[in-house]
This record gives C-alpha cells, structure tokens and sequence, in this order.
C-alpha cells in the first residue's frame, strides 16, 4: 500500500523522531510514501529540526579520491559472474594486478609517488569471493614497510569464510568495504549467486570477530532500482552501530546507449528517506553517499536532500550541490581518498 505524501502526513513521522517514538513500523510506512511537490520543504525541516541540531555545525567532508587513491583489481577485467547492473565494465577502469608481481609493482609506485592509499578490489570467482590467496605475502610485506605503513589499504573482499576472514586480518589490509545484501531476490538475480542472506551475515561477522575494519556498503535500489531489501539490512546491521555506513545507489546499465528496462531509477527522496531513517536508528554514525550512483538522474536533489536527511560524507558532489553548499555557509573539507577513510587519515588527504 502507498500512502500519499503531504507535508501533515510527513511531519507526524518527523515528530515522531524528534520525540523518538519513532519504530521501524513507521519506517516501512515512511518508505511507501509517494513523491510530489512536498519532499523539498519536508527535508528543510528535517535538517533545520533533526539533522543540524545533532550535527551541531554545518559541514560535510567532501571526497574525490581521483588519482590519489585509485582502485587496483587483483583479477584484471575477469569476473564469474557477470552482474546485471555491471557487466565488468567497472573492473576496466581500474589498475590491472592479476599477479603477486604486478601488484609488488603497483602497490610501490603509489606508495612511493605519494598517493594516500587505494582500493583492492577485482572482479568474483563463482561463489562470490575476490581471491586474496595468491597475494598475501605481497600484501602483508607491503604493509611492513614505511611507506605502506603511510599507505591506506581499503578492500572489496566478497563472501569469506571464518578461515578466510582469519587470513585477511592477518595481512594488514586497513579496512573492508563489505556489500551488505540482506535481499534472496538481489542475490540471485542480480548477482547470479547461489547464496542466501544469512552468507552475507555470516561473512560480514567473520570479519568483525576477527577484528577487521568492516564499513558496511547498501546498494539502494540493488533490486532492479526498487526499495526492498534496505531495511532488512538496516534492521540487521542495527545490532552493530557502525561508526560508518556509506549507502551507493544502483545505475541502471545501458546498452547501445538505451537504459535496461527492467531496472528503474532510484529517485531522490527514495535515496533521503533511506538515509533518514538511518540518521535516527545510527545515530553516532558517519553517514556517507558514496561514489556509485546515477549522476545524470537529478543528481542536485538526490545530493541536497541526502545531506538534509543526514548525510556528513559525500563522494564527488556535482558543482550545483558544491555552490548549495557555499551559499548555505557549510564549512567543506576536502579530501583525495576513499570516503571511508578514518579521522587519523584525514590530515594527509585533506586538499585546500
């Protein structure tokens, strides 16, 4: 059922978190609220009411990672499983090191041109897994040194067994950004992967108990660019309260220029209510809109409200967004990294 959104009806939700009453029932019913003309003065009042009086100043740390923390696959352009949303075209742009010695190369020219860190990523083998085995001794060596010890090592690791969570937490990777898809649909129609959610739980406690950094990533929109599955994973990772969340949002792949109609567009007040929500059951959280979205789809609005709702990171905001900012006073930190990096990295990546 969809409820229509009128600033009354909204406001009562707003209410009921500045009163915190506010329940997850209420936040399925939020969800399923319609777009018109009142989202724009409904998240001015969340900001001014809720967002701003916990933030206590205005500011946001933008990020625009760049060539100063570029990602780097360690399986070149290959990947099992053919993704609908990506089709390995995101492992093209990426640095190829699908050898322990090309990335000794790779890894040591950045660290010693000065760059801040990168991302280890790579395309999945079948079971969801990018496989780190045959690069622990580069990666653990690498972090010995003293330019590795400056170097900022995030990482997409894929589904992990205990054994292999063990492993990785051995080898000094700084942090892993872990996808959590807590939706059986996603899982296996849009990652083609025979897994359920409780893999995904599995995986991401396997890292945590064994000390790993873990900054949980939400695809909003995974399932073909409808809401489903989001709060599930909220609801999940509610038991946690990460001191970080980024949310990404699905873009809808092309072919021969024309959008897949079986995806559909994840609209701005979709992306802020989301994050909205997580604003008030996270609230010693980091929230941040990372650097997966659709730009091209009213990017302003989806960036503005974003902010409004909640969010204190923001990968590449458009220049409408950055002049918003100006105008609206907000102090802008700028850094040339990954947007999950942690405050003790921040003086090296902050750029004037």
């Amino acid at each position: 059922m969809n409820y229509e959104a009128t600033s009354s009806n909204l406001d009562q939700f707003l209410e009921k978190m500045l009163k915190k009453t506010f329940t997850w029932q209420d936040a399925y019913k939020f969800l399923q609220f319609q777009s018109d003309d009142s989202w724009d003065p409904f998240f001015e009042n969340v900001y001014e009411k809720f967002s701003l009086p916990k933030r206590k100043e205005k500011n946001i740390k933008v990020y625009v990672p760049g060539r100063e923390f570029p990602s780097i696959s360690l399986t070149g352009k290959a990947c099992a499983l053919n993704c609908e949303h990506c089709d390995r075209k995101y492992l093209s742009s990426m640095i190829p090191a699908a050898t322990s010695s090309q990335l000794k190369t790779v890894l040591a020219n950045l660290s010693k041109s000065g760059k801040v860190g990168t991302l280890l990523s790579g395309g999945c083998d079948a079971e969801g897994k990018v496989n780190y085995s045959n690069f622990v001794q580069v990666i653990q060596d690498f972090k010995q040194t003293p330019e590795g010890k400056k170097f900022y090592l995030n990482s997409h690791v894929g589904l992990v067994s205990t054994s292999e969570a063990q492993e990785l937490a051995k080898i000094g990777i700084d942090a892993v950004s872990f996808d959590l898809n807590l939706d059986s649909e996603v899982i296996t129609n849009i990652f083609h992967l025979k897994h359920s959610p409780e893999d995904y739980q599995n995986s991401f406690e396997a890292l945590l108990n064994n000390g790993i950094n873990v900054i949980p990533h939400i695809l909003i929109g995974a399932n073909f660019g409808r809401i489903k599955g989001e709060l599930t994973a909220l609801k999940y990772l509610n038991r946690f309260q990460p001191e970080i969340i980024v949310f990404i949002v699905m873009i809808p792949p092309r072919r021969q220029g024309v959008m897949d109609s079986r995806f559909s567009l994840v609209s701005p007040q979709e992306v802020a209510k989301i994050i909205l929500i997580s604003h008030y059951f996270f609230p010693h959280a980091e929230i941040s809109l990372g650097c997966m979205r659709p730009y091209w789809n009213d990017a302003f609005h989806t960036e503005k409200w974003a902010i409004q709702a909640g969010v204190s990171r923001m990968v590449k905001p458009t220049m409408k967004t950055r002049q918003w900012l100006e105008n609206e006073s907000f102090k802008i930190e700028k850094l040339t990294a990954c947007c999950v990096i942690p405050y003790e990295m921040e003086n090296v990546a902050k750029k004037d």
